[in-house]
């Protein structure tokens, strides 16, 4: 659990829960964001109990239907026996999914919500140092190991992941923008004036 965040008394207890029922080796929960002035907002609506195949759960991965954070979620220990994050890289999460989701082979939601992420303004995400252009080289590095996870493991999920690309593309260039006015020209080269003005 990030240090900025908390988790509901009985979310340990449900994920094992529907690990158990399930066989399935990673379990999920979903998310709330609770602001600074104490109003919490549900992420999503019609919470269901839901399995999903490793196919089915990468490509809702990519269309933002699980959330890509690790920590609302609990893993069996034997998906870590080879697996390791990457050490000193932002988003080091990322490289992480279609590996952990192929060994698990899926993975199933509670259908709750139990997991509080604070929205604090001046947590790492937020603040300037996350996305530099020198810590966007990392998030195309993970791109392009995502690519090849895909391709060794023969799933069927390339258009899927073409728009998690462009979203994360997207949201780079808007970061930089916002924070790093030195980009402004260069930003806009790549994804055009008007798209980015009207985005902000």
């Amino acid at each position: 659990v990030d240090s900025d965040d908390y988790c509901a008394d009985t979310m340990y207890e449900e994920l094992i829960s529907v690990l158990l029922s399930s066989k399935k080796k990673i379990a999920y929960s979903y998310s709330l964001h609770k602001f600074p002035d104490g109003r919490i907002k549900q992420v999503r609506d019609g919470f269901t109990l839901l399995e999903r195949n490793a196919e089915n759960a990468v490509k809702a991965l990519f269309l933002g239907n699980i959330d890509i954070s690790m920590m609302n979620k609990l893993y069996h220990k034997s998906l870590f026996e080879k697996m390791r994050f990457p050490e000193g890289e932002v988003n080091e999460d990322a490289p992480m999914w279609v590996p952990l989701l192929v060994s698990a082979g899926g993975i199933v939601h509670t259908g709750k919500a139990h997991y509080y992420y604070r929205i604090n303004e001046g947590g790492i995400s937020k603040s300037g140092t996350y996305l530099r252009e020198a810590n966007s080289h990392v998030v195309w590095k993970h791109l392009e190991t995502i690519k090849d996870q895909i391709s060794e493991s023969r799933l069927n999920c390339e258009r899927e992941f073409r728009a998690y690309c462009a979203k994360t593309a997207f949201q780079v260039a808007l970061t930089m923008e916002k924070r790093y006015p030195e980009l402004s020209d260069k930003v806009k080269s790549v994804l055009g004036i008007e798209v980015i003005e009207d985005a902000i």
